[in-house]
């Protein structure tokens, strides 16, 4: 990335619909400082890292929140080891991962940016990215490709705790991509070529801050530069319920674990469970 500027910041927007509209589609990215409650997303970081502590990745001598791994620990969804599996799995069942994104402050963004009523995937995911697996940093890419259903489709990323340039900051994007056409990937994955040339957004992100971005945004991760620490981020895509929806958005990240499994000890009443089956989708099948 030849040249990188800051996020443009669009907190003032929130009250203003028809500026965030546009901004969201000039840029294809909205970058929100402090949208959610720093208390709620360090009790999900602590949940995550409680998890990480059992299956023996962290530290014993180091406060728990600040995610210091064990020599050695370096774990990537790209692996699909059964460590890895087994870990995912149980970060998966955790109830507060799956009710973020159903929280006011950000149902009421949502709300505002796509004008009609929302679909929220259940299929969320988890960014666990360990020091030393800068092999595994996501290249640059467009979501549609791995999401599918409509273009429409944006994806809201969260990071659990404070992202420093050191672990990476937040994901970097090339403003305004969305208003270009899905790009060929490369064989065998998700990555596109980007002009060398191009100018790219990115930031150190805090605790509370949320980022969204298009399906058609070109954006990509920047690697963690720490030796012992985990950064930690979640992510999940809303679009309109009129919209398609492809029918793997409906099941979990990875599908290492089906439903039964994560709501196991979920109570029986809990209205997050299949919520989605309440609303008339137009499901399209994975082809």
């Amino acid at each position: 990335m030849k040249s990188v500027v800051p996020y443009e910041e669009c907190s003032p927007l929130l009250a203003d619909t028809d500026g965030l509209r546009h901004a969201a589609a000039a840029r294809g990215y909205l970058y929100v400082r402090g949208l959610c409650s720093a208390g709620d997303i360090l009790g999900l970081r602590r949940e995550v890292l409680r998890v990480t502590a059992r299956h023996g990745l962290l530290r014993k001598d180091k406060d728990i929140l600040g995610g210091y791994v064990c020599p050695g620990a370096n774990l990537s969804e790209n692996d699909y080891t059964p460590e890895f599996i087994s870990y995912y799995r149980d970060l998966l069942r955790i109830r507060n991962f799956h009710a973020l994104p159903h929280r006011p402050a950000i149902l009421q963004l949502l709300s505002r940016l796509i004008g009609e009523p929302i679909l929220i995937h259940p299929r969320q995911l988890y960014h666990t990215i360990f020091p030393g697996r800068e092999d595994h940093t996501t290249a640059p890419h467009q979501d549609f490709y791995p999401v599918r259903g409509t273009p429409d489709t944006w994806t809201v990323w969260i990071p659990l705790g404070d992202c420093g340039p050191e672990l990476g900051g937040g994901l970097a994007f090339v403003p305004g991509s969305n208003r270009g056409q899905l790009r060929q990937v490369r064989q065998h994955g998700s990555e596109i070529e980007v002009d060398p040339d191009s100018d790219w957004a990115w930031a150190p992100v805090m605790c509370g801050d949320v980022l969204l971005f298009h399906g058609l945004t070109i954006h990509q991760g920047r690697d963690n530069q720490t030796t012992d620490r985990m950064r930690i981020a979640v992510s999940f895509r809303i679009q309109a319920i009129s919209e398609p929806v492809d029918e793997h958005s409906l099941k979990p990240h990875m599908r290492w674990i089906d439903w039964e499994g994560i709501y196991a000890d979920w109570e029986k009443d809990d209205p997050l469970r299949y919520y989605w089956k309440s609303f008339e989708l137009k499901i399209e099948a994975h082809g």
